[in-house]
């Protein structure tokens, strides 16, 4: 399953959109940081172009801005690239190795989230994705949805402790 078929299997999925180079394109990463953080799905890069007459004025406002400024494809393409090494992802694989059962991602020593597919939960997944990171990292955080009692337990059975909130 692509991780397109994944953000929408049974649920509905936060995609948003942003022209890439409107103001600039380090503005445009931060953009995308944020928009990861925030709890995007997925993130839709616009590439602008010259004659984005389908598109409202909004849009066609931020082509031509980022147009002016000197955004280009390939330049587009480079700041791509230059971000994927930032995303720190762990992937678990089943038995059939073209298979993947669930994944890890972190952002530094924080959890932005751990992904099992129903097929693979309750059998050691998530502990083998955490022993991994647990391997490279010397500390790791998260925040845990309080009504989440599953979710707690596991990270309590994993060693993890409550900074702060109530759990119940």
């Amino acid at each position: 399953m692509s991780r397109i078929q994944e953000a929408f299997k049974g649920k509905k999925a936060f995609i948003p959109f942003v022209t890439c180079g409107d103001p600039d394109l380090e503005t445009t990463k931060q953009i995308v940081y944020e928009m990861e953080k925030a709890g995007a799905a997925l993130i839709e890069l616009g590439i602008p172009f010259s004659d984005p007459t389908a598109e409202g004025p909004v849009i066609q406002g931020a082509n031509l801005r980022a147009l002016t400024g000197g955004v280009t494809t390939d330049k587009i393409f480079d700041m791509v690239k230059e971000m994927m090494p930032l995303a720190e992802i762990y992937v678990h694989e089943g038995d059939n190795a073209n298979q993947i059962d669930g994944f890890i991602g972190l952002n530094n020593d924080y959890i932005e989230g751990i992904f099992i597919k129903d097929v693979a939960q309750s059998k050691g997944t998530g502990k083998q994705l955490l022993d991994q990171v647990k391997k490279i990292k010397s500390t790791l955080k998260l925040n845990v949805y309080q009504k989440n009692e599953r979710a707690i337990q596991f990270y309590l059975r994993e060693e993890f402790r409550i900074k702060s909130g109530n759990p119940r």
